[in-house]
């Protein structure tokens, strides 16, 4: 009992010193050697995506979930095109990955192309994800930090009082 709460008191001091959030499931994730693992950001991404899909109907609707799993498949898709493999380690995650994403979403061929606002906002999906990472210990920091992607504004066209009588009109 003694060597348990010794181990405790150390991972406690640990978090304390790396300025880290303290809470139970962290003292409990670095007891239990979770803080040490290795993760990868494939994996990491998942793990969350899995979670939100729990709380289907619950916390998250379908559209959420619908658009993490595009988030999380563009990602696979770049990380095999960029790096060969399926999956890179969460901490060599660097900022230069995000302008690199950004040319890969958005000059994709297939009709799948993105504009600035669709990457926008993978890029607060894959924000949430890091810090996701960095709550439950798997990272120390944030490696996008001050970079913000801009959605452009919408520019809505509204038809016309006569425009909408023409259509009126119409017989089909």
């Amino acid at each position: 009992l003694l060597k348990i709460r010794t181990k405790l008191r150390n991972h406690y001091d640990d978090i304390e010193r790396e300025g880290k959030i303290l809470s139970a499931f962290n003292l409990k994730a670095a007891y239990n050697g979770l803080h040490k693992k290795n993760y990868g950001f494939i994996e990491v991404t998942q793990m969350f995506f899995d979670n939100i899909k729990s709380e289907l109907g619950k916390t998250y609707e379908w559209g959420t979930v619908k658009n993490y799993q595009t988030t999380l498949k563009f990602l696979k898709e770049f990380i095999l095109k960029k790096y060969g493999v399926e999956d890179i380690n969460i901490k060599e995650v660097q900022r230069n990955l995000i302008f690199q994403f950004k040319q890969f979403v958005t000059s994709r061929g297939n009709g799948n192309i993105c504009n600035q606002n669709g990457f926008a906002k993978h890029f607060q999906r894959i924000k949430t994800v890091i810090h996701f990472a960095i709550n439950n210990l798997f990272l120390d920091r944030d490696p996008f930090t001050g970079h913000r992607e801009k959605l452009n504004e919408a520019k809505n066209v509204f038809l016309t009082k006569e425009e909408l009588e023409k259509i009126k009109e119409i017989v089909l």
